[in-house]
């Protein structure tokens, strides 16, 4: 689910305008309390230089978070 929503996130067209390249790992991680499983991505995007120098491309964190919850489809805040 998570990687076939990061695809889709990377195919948004804001995202597409300014990614260029990106290294990703999955992650699973035990709670020792619980037993309980936490599946998570680590994400470097590599974008231009000038997408700092504001640009109208600019995405901010509030706006990630929206296209991220879009991508996952789901109907609480993720954590970015």
């Amino acid at each position: 689910e998570m990687s076939q929503a990061f695809n889709k996130l990377k195919m948004y067209s804001k995202v597409k305008k300014n990614l260029i390249g990106f290294m990703r790992a999955t992650e699973v991680t035990v709670n020792e309390d619980n037993g309980s499983y936490n599946q998570h991505m680590h994400v470097l995007l590599c974008v231009e230089s000038k997408y700092f120098r504001g640009s109208e491309n600019y995405i901010s964190q509030k706006e990630w978070l929206g296209l991220w919850k879009k991508a996952l489809q789901v109907n609480y805040e993720p954590v970015l």
